[in-house]
């Protein structure tokens, strides 16, 4: 942006975009939504967070059994010591006995710790993602350089790709807020001989080298099971308790954060940073005070409050109907849920600036955060689930302190070679 301010790279001829029939005789290159666009995948790339992480498929050993034992007896201390933990959910998460242990024994371990978090996020959320943003930077960009005078076409394509790329996302989030429930059922009546392991699965034998597997996962957690829960079927209630409500409370109201809503809608503000910039260069100030005010409403307020109207409605209306007409209308249904928000803002935009010239942007500034507040937090927010209030906000809990002894009557794990302490 500031490049361009210095007029180093091209910005945009205004008489070629505010005059009808003038033409364009200078180069055109979206440099602030181009090198936004370069900068968020740069950074996306190669930033390293200092955070530390354990991951159970890295950090313990897979091929020494002594080993994998032994970290297997230490998982305890490990979740324990752990501030938080990050589930990655698909529909089959709930069937794996390792993800759904994991997240048992985090949440017993942290009863009382009100800083300990459970954050779950979907595995399709990163490819979706990736896309939308993508879609979204092209969409601005198109947009942005069409000229004034082809407003038909300007607001045709709008239209066209907020049709196409709302109804996708909201059958897609249909899909996912149903597979979010049968998940829930399945938690709701847990079993612990019905999931899956992947040394039982292939008959304890490595599909690739053709060896016997000498330890049996879920041999080894359900000893540790028993020392840490007491018995299988104290698991088993945890899970469909606390592990259930956590899960489905997280998926349910904090999956898709108002961050993530900000990121993805980044493109917009990108676009508009060329006008803004090409606007100062024309010493047009009220442009770009209006220009500016109305880029921060549409991607502080405008753009969550439409994507939270199409999540709650998708989560709503997300059963299977049983025709494809049906199914199409209630998609379409899901699609069309911001409409009402729409119309409201753009009222209020229109009012204020037609009746209060030169103030009424300013004013539609402070009032669309007022009502964009007021409507997230008493309308949109509502949490999903009957989990506890404190699980809503990703806490669990944890007796930090406590050293469970093992039970006279629950089997003990075989001593590993070397001396281990399991503990939570």
């Amino acid at each position: 942006m500031l490049l361009v301010g210095l007029q180093v790279l091209p910005s945009y001829d205004m008489d070629w975009l505010q005059q009808p029939g003038v033409q364009h005789n200078g180069p055109f290159l979206p440099c602030c939504a181009v090198s936004g666009l370069v900068s968020f995948i740069l950074v996306l790339l190669l930033w390293r967070p200092q955070t530390q992480v354990f991951v159970d498929r890295i950090c313990i050993h897979q091929q020494d059994p002594a080993l994998k034992a032994e970290g297997i007896f230490n998982m305890g201390g490990i979740l324990k010591h752990s501030s938080s933990i990050l589930v990655m959910f698909d529909r089959s998460w709930a069937e794996r006995l390792w993800c759904v242990y994991e997240l048992a024994a985090f949440i017993k371990s942290h009863e009382d710790d009100p800083q300990a978090q459970v954050l779950v996020r979907p595995t399709a959320l990163a490819p979706g993602s990736c896309i939308a943003l993508l879609t979204v930077a092209t969409f601005s960009m198109v947009v942005a350089a069409l000229p004034a005078e082809n407003k038909l076409i300007v607001w045709g394509l709008i239209v066209l790709t907020v049709i196409v790329v709302t109804f996708w996302a909201s059958l897609a989030m249909r899909g996912f807020f149903r597979d979010l429930k049968q998940v829930e059922s399945a938690l709701k009546h847990f079993r612990m001989d019905k999931c899956s392991c992947w040394c039982c699965e292939n008959g304890h034998v490595h599909p690739k080298s053709g060896e016997p597997i000498q330890l049996c996962d879920r041999e080894l957690l359900q000893r540790c099971i028993c020392v840490w829960f007491g018995s299988v079927e104290t698991f088993e209630d945890s899970v469909s308790n606390t592990a259930s409500a956590a899960l489905v409370d997280q998926l349910g109201s904090n999956a898709f954060t108002y961050s993530w809503m900000l990121m993805l809608c980044c493109p917009f503000c990108w676009s508009n940073m060329d006008r803004i910039v090409a606007n100062i260069l024309v010493e047009d100030y009220k442009t770009v005070l209006e220009l500016s005010l109305l880029t921060l409403v549409g991607w502080l307020c405008c753009a969550p409050v439409f994507i939270r109207c199409a999540l709650v409605a998708s989560r709503r209306w997300s059963d299977r109907q049983p025709s494809f007409c049906r199914e199409f209308l209630a998609t379409c249904a899901c699609a069309f849920s911001p409409l009402p928000a729409a119309c409201v803002y753009g009222v209020f935009q229109v009012s204020l600036n037609q009746g209060i010239p030169y103030y009424g942007v300013v004013i539609y500034f402070f009032l669309a955060h007022a009502v964009t507040y007021m409507v997230w937090n008493r309308c949109l927010n509502r949490k999903v689930g009957n989990g506890p209030a404190e699980l809503g906000r990703g806490h669990v809990a944890a007796s930090a302190a406590m050293e469970f002894e093992v039970p006279p009557e629950a089997p003990l794990p075989p001593e590993p070679p070397h001396e281990t302490n399991v503990s939570l």
